[in-house]
């Protein structure tokens, strides 16, 4: 018997997890486009702000492993 994880993921997010990044450049401006909104969140809402570090952590991740002159520091 399979067991199944539900999620409580809106379909962005999903989208966000799900896509194939197949260059740096698309990876690159994914990355700067989180830290623009980065800058736009309200620090008091805990929540928001977790879910948007472990995005840009991820996609931190995928940069930096693929990438072999630039790196991202992880956000904390």
């Amino acid at each position: 018997m399979k067991s199944k994880i539900i999620l409580d993921i809106e379909e962005d997010e999903l989208n966000l997890f799900n896509k194939q990044y197949l260059s740096l450049p698309e990876l690159h401006e994914e990355i700067e486009s989180l830290f623009e909104q980065g800058e736009k969140l309200d620090k008091r809402k805990k929540k928001q702000v977790s879910e948007w570090k472990e995005k840009i952590n991820f996609l931190i991740d995928m940069y930096n492993t693929k990438s072999k002159f630039k790196t991202y520091n992880k956000v904390k």
